[in-house]
């Protein structure tokens, strides 16, 4: 899935983050609708393809799980319990993720090589990305010592680094059912997201939060578990029954949410995949802890260091869709913009179908705000529409993340011992549903060129009406990342 570049930034969740993904031939739409999803077939009583379901599609549920009763279970978001926890231990944490994922790697290992990733400058796809050396003191160091070693001890020479005592606490859990069906490739399955923020002190039960999130995005795979889309929505959906899970949280319902879980995070959940067969696709940093003064989002995936298919070990990619930042108010971004636009007689980034090379533009680090005198609209040379603007801005991570959704940059938020999971205004716009499939809400979004525009979104009701539409066996998605049919 790609994404498309929006200067303003801040990247998501979350989900979140990964922002804004598409289908590759979506159809063509009036500027009117292109920024909402004005109304759902599948969510119209008056429709045939609208007839309610048993138990409606649930966001907080089976989308966006950030319940505490989930987020907070000790057995398995932390190793407190011991033997309480059996089968269950830790299932939900960083250590166990990262364990999973290493592959033939020792997993202390191979999470200090990740650490070690921010200590040193690198250079991706021929851009730089510095070094973050505020990573010591802030995580590395208070880790060390939790584990045994002697704080200042280069993290790759601590053999002892407790993955058990990993300074991150759970802040949700996503299913991103909407990228899936054919726009997104036969082998999309959609995704299962877990979303952590950091801890200070290297304490991940009682430590405070820290401006700092990493997401594991697993693609929901088809091979090891033979699901397809339709079953993995249905999986899902079940955690919506009360006669089959009771209560949000309660013992049913987190046996039931893990028994989805398991078969994507686990080792030959996608036979012939790296690491033993893990369908871990993007892994995505956001952090804003190690020096300031603005935010730093980074993406992470499994490549090969030579010692075999079982071996291989995170190492910085080029962010989907999104320009490094040097390349702000550019004549060579001008030349990608111009010929995509109506002014260069294309529709391309009217109608979000547009795709950012990654040679020549990508980067391995992009900055929430970006640098500079001025906001980026004002010096851009190629004459975009407000919509087209908007587009380029909304599809990056950076824009996603923040003037193009009105966010303060993350779309979970880290949270403090015990305290619930903020989501933005764009994950949390109420789905209660109005007249003729439409969202009774909206979230209002003023364009921040500023050009008098507005758009609007219902992000939560987009995943809602994706996800029964997939239940009741339509395959073909309604609508793209940014809300347009």
């Amino acid at each position: 899935m790609k994404r498309v570049f929006a200067l303003p930034l801040v990247a998501l969740v979350g989900a979140l983050s990964s922002c804004v993904d598409t289908p590759e031939e979506p159809e063509d739409v009036g500027e009117a609708r292109e920024a909402l999803v004005t109304d759902c077939p599948y969510l119209n009583p008056a429709l045939p393809e609208g007839a309610p379901l048993a138990n409606p599609v649930d966001y907080h549920r089976e989308l966006v799980i950030t319940d505490l009763a989930v987020i907070d279970n000790r057995c398995r978001t932390t190793w407190t319990l011991g033997g309480l926890c059996a089968g269950t231990r830790g299932v939900w944490t960083f250590g166990m993720l990262m364990t999973r994922m290493a592959g033939a790697v020792p997993p202390a290992q191979f999470v200090a090589d990740w650490l070690h990733s921010f200590e040193v400058p690198n250079v991706v796809n021929g851009f730089p990305v510095p070094a973050r050396p505020g990573i010591v003191g802030t995580i590395i160091d208070p880790w060390l010592v939790a584990s045994g070693c002697a704080a200042g001890t280069p993290v790759l020479a601590c053999p002892t680094l407790d993955l058990k005592k990993a300074p991150f606490r759970l802040l949700g859990i996503v299913n991103r059912s909407d990228l899936s069906g054919p726009g997104f490739g036969a082998t999309q399955h959609g995704q299962t997201r877990f979303v952590f923020g950091a801890t200070a002190n290297g304490d991940p039960l009682a430590g405070p939060s820290l401006p700092f999130t990493v997401i594991f995005e697993y693609d929901n795979p088809s091979l090891g578990v033979g699901r397809t889309d339709l079953q993995w929505v249905g999986d899902y959906h079940v955690l919506t029954d009360p006669a089959a899970v009771g209560a949000l949280g309660s013992p049913a319902y987190l046996a039931k949410l893990q028994s989805i879980t398991d078969p994507i995070t686990s080792p030959g959940a996608e036979p012939g995949k790296p690491n033993f067969g893990s369908t871990i696709a993007t892994f995505r940093t956001n952090e804003i802890a190690f020096g300031g003064p603005v935010w730093k989002m980074r993406e992470y995936q499994l490549k090969s260091t030579g010692a075999g298919i079982n071996a291989f070990r995170l190492r910085l990619d080029p962010l989907d869709q999104t320009p490094d930042d040097s390349l702000n108010a550019t004549p060579a971004l001008d030349g990608f913009l111009f010929p995509n636009s109506t002014a260069g007689g294309s529709t391309a980034l009217a109608d979000f179908t547009f795709t950012l090379p990654v040679g020549g533009f990508q980067g391995g680090e992009s900055s929430a705000p970006l640098p500079g005198p001025s906001p980026w609209w004002d010096r851009l040379a190629t004459p975009l529409t407000p919509l087209e603007r908007h587009h380029f801005g909304f599809a990056t991570c950076n824009g996603c993340h923040r003037d193009e959704t009105a966010t303060p940059f993350l779309h979970l938020a880290p949270r403090n011992p015990g305290a619930p999971t903020v989501l933005s205004p764009f994950l949390s716009t109420s789905t209660v549903a109005g007249a003729g499939g439409l969202p009774a809400f909206v979230q209002n979004v003023a364009d921040p060129a500023p050009t008098g525009a507005t758009f609007h979104y219902n992000e939560p009701w987009r995943r809602v009406c994706e996800q029964t539409r997939i239940f009741k066996g339509f395959p073909d998605p309604w609508s793209r990342g940014h809300g347009g049919h």
